[in-house]
């Protein structure tokens, strides 16, 4: 009877293993792990993630590297200025002619940027006029198809 027992116990358990083991293979785990993220991707979360793009989006399209290398510099020249003690007239002088060399740099990389940022625009114009007019060819031709369509379907009347 003890021997008995054992098995009737251990067995379900290995029957209810086996049973895992299928769902698993058969595409379980998929569901389950679809139902949970159900539960933790709500539609307002999916919404709030959008905006985020779109917010990083605009970011990246405003803050170029000529912003960067602005912000870098003066916070950089402020630093500078207010740990190194000036000793000499010459010193100063080779502080400010570096300030103005670095702001060159800056307006160059600022034209540089600026004429990517046109080139960029211009191209994504083209691609928006292109799908544009492959839409507006689509809604042609379906209007076409559909014509062509009813004609068939109506007889002629020859009275």
């Amino acid at each position: 009877r003890v021997v008995v027992s054992i098995c009737t116990v251990h067995r379900p358990f290995v029957f209810l293993l086996a049973e895992k083991r299928l769902k698993l293979m058969d595409g379980g785990a998929r569901k389950r792990k679809s139902a949970l993220r159900s539960v933790l991707v709500t539609p307002e979360m999916k919404h709030r993630m959008k905006e985020a793009r779109a917010a990083r989006k605009e970011l990246y399209d405003t803050f170029s590297w000529s912003d960067g290398y602005l912000l870098a510099m003066l916070v950089g020249f402020s630093i500078l200025g207010s740990v190194y003690r000036i000793k000499r007239q010459r010193e100063m002088i080779i502080g400010i002619s570096l300030f103005v060399l670095s702001f060159c740099v800056y307006l160059v990389i600022k034209s540089w940027d600026d004429a990517k940022k046109a080139e960029r625009k211009k191209l994504e114009k083209e691609e928006k006029e292109q799908e544009e007019k492959a839409e507006k060819e689509e809604k042609e031709r379906l209007k076409e198809e559909e014509i062509q369509e009813n004609e068939e379907k109506t007889p002629l009347i020859v009275g």
